[in-house]
């Protein structure tokens, strides 16, 4: 056999190789694995080669831009209901096969669980199931705490659990209290007469940027405030790289957002390490913030810096939309509002809000839970079967990415009653345990070993940001309010939170 011939004859046997290989993954494996969970009870949509069911998700979400506009809030006590908007296709599927089934995103199957007594078991479990992270989070968020694994993700966890425990949260709570008192200070100069229109989103991005700024990076809070800005932009754009990191293929498809993704992270990447590089040059007293404990730490460089990212966004993204959030029902909900004021007046007799005296404050916290449940800061959260596993009795293939949409599960009438899509505080009156059909139906920030690691300071802030304010202004959502939730990675209002205030 000549050269030529030979080359033909590799060049076949590899494009055959290929064509193979190609099958298996978009033909081959989905239909096995399809049948697989048939057996088994759990349906779904059905595969279709190579794209899986984007394309029947993607008609599903213009069959709802096409829907008539939201009313405004105070014209339909149910109008927060967002699952059918957000995530329309899991109550679609879930009234034809269930609450439980599978569905496709490109060759990789999904399974969709809302099921309470099933995500117990995930949440609970922190070696079998890992979360699903796409390579755009980890070029974002590096390899951080959140997106760590295994032994990696143990060592990491004990480490940084000492930056939330009570003695630094009193600190924390010192710094808030200052910050939301100059924020006060400031808007009380605009409401001496007459009532003032403010976006209370951009407020409280404002001020839960500076309290995280602070706590994270002390005396050097200007440029981490830029550190955060830019991280912010790079998960926005990050966001809409995700929609279309599943379809096979696309990381070959030029994209500008890409570009963009780059661009930004190395210019936060730039600014940590400028941060970490002043630090370690300082001659003072290593100071007692974040970077300082990590810098103090057995972690590497490149660690620190990832950890300084996520602290960066997560630090004040949850609490700045949950504060919007809770002010749009407040706003809309006035009577919640008196009685949570009501009490404050009670308890606090003109003191200002402190860290020893929020557990007193019932109503404040029946209120915020009551926001997370209706607007949760991950409205949807993967978790992958690193391996086979059986659950529940059903045996789950290794690589099936589970799909909890903690957004449908917070509003499950079978779970929540027939108000699950008004607000009502009462409903956690006996704490959240107690407060729906399944102690563990509520789930804003998941739980069990994985669960978020700043929870207690996030809901700190926002305790102690509300009782302030209500403290000092009545107030009710502004003519203009648009109720358009948009989602990302979290879900904020998409044409801001207009509240207009009022001196007491």
């Amino acid at each position: 056999m000549d050269l030529v011939n030979l080359v033909y004859l590799s060049s076949g046997i590899l494009m055959l190789w290929m064509l193979s290989r190609a099958l298996l993954v978009v033909w081959w494996n989905p239909l096995r694995i399809q049948k697989h969970f048939l057996d088994q009870g759990i349906r779904g949509p059905g595969y279709k080669p190579l794209f899986g069911n984007l394309r029947e998700i993607a008609q599903i979400h213009r069959q709802v831009k096409r829907s008539p506009p939201l009313p405004p809030p105070s014209e339909n006590k149910s109008h927060h209901y967002m699952a059918e908007r957000i995530f329309p296709y899991v109550p679609f599927w879930s009234i034809k096969y269930g609450k439980n089934f599978l569905l496709w995103i490109g060759p990789s199957p999904f399974l969709v669980v809302t099921d309470p007594e099933l995500i117990k078991r995930m949440f609970n479990d922190p070696y079998h199931y890992f979360i699903t992270a796409n390579p755009a989070l980890h070029r974002a968020l590096g390899q951080s705490l959140p997106l760590s694994e295994g032994d990696e993700w143990a060592n990491k966890r004990r480490l940084l659990n000492p930056l939330f425990n009570m003695e630094a949260l009193k600190d924390m709570s010192q710094i808030i209290a200052k910050a939301t008192t100059k924020m006060v200070d400031r808007w009380s100069k605009f409401i001496k007469l007459n009532d003032w229109e403010v976006d209370v989103q951009h407020e409280f991005e404002e001020l839960a940027q500076n309290i995280a700024a602070i706590i994270i990076f002390g005396k050097s809070a200007e440029l981490g405030k830029r550190v955060g800005h830019l991280q912010m932009k790079l998960q926005d754009v990050t966001s809409k790289v995700l929609r279309v990191a599943y379809i096979p293929g696309s990381r070959f498809i030029p994209n500008p957002l890409t570009s963009k993704c780059v661009w930004l992270r190395k210019e936060a990447d730039k600014l940590i390490k400028e941060l970490i590089k002043s630090r370690y040059s300082s001659k003072d007293e290593q100071e007692n913030d974040f970077l300082g404990f990590l810098l103090s730490s057995t972690l590497t460089q490149k660690q620190i810096e990832d950890e300084c990212k996520v602290f960066s966004t997560a630090g004040y993204e949850t609490i700045s939309i949950a504060l919007s959030w809770a002010f749009i029902l407040l706003g809309t909900h006035t009577e919640w509002q008196d009685k949570a004021r009501e009490e404050i007046d009670e308890v606090l007799k003109g003191n200002q809000p402190s860290f020893e005296i929020l557990g007193r404050l019932k109503m404040v916290n029946m209120i915020v839970n009551e926001t997370l449940r209706m607007y949760p800061p991950a409205p949807i959260v993967a978790r992958q079967a690193e391996e086979d596993i059986r659950l529940e009795g059903v045996d789950i293939p290794g690589g099936t990415t589970f799909l909890m949409p903690i957004l449908a599960i917070h509003y499950d009438k079978e779970l929540w009653g027939d108000n699950a899509a008004e607000f009502d505080p009462s409903r956690f009156a006996e704490g959240a345990s107690k407060s729906s059909r399944h102690p563990k139906a509520f789930m804003p920030f998941t739980y069990g070993p994985r669960m978020c690691l700043g929870m207690n300071f996030a809901l700190l802030e926002i305790r102690l940001v509300l009782a302030t304010i209500l403290q000092k202004f009545t107030f009710v959502t502004s003519p203009i309010y648009k109720h358009d939730p948009l989602y990302t990675l979290t879900m904020k209002p998409g044409k801001g939170a207009q509240v207009i205030f009022k001196k007491i």
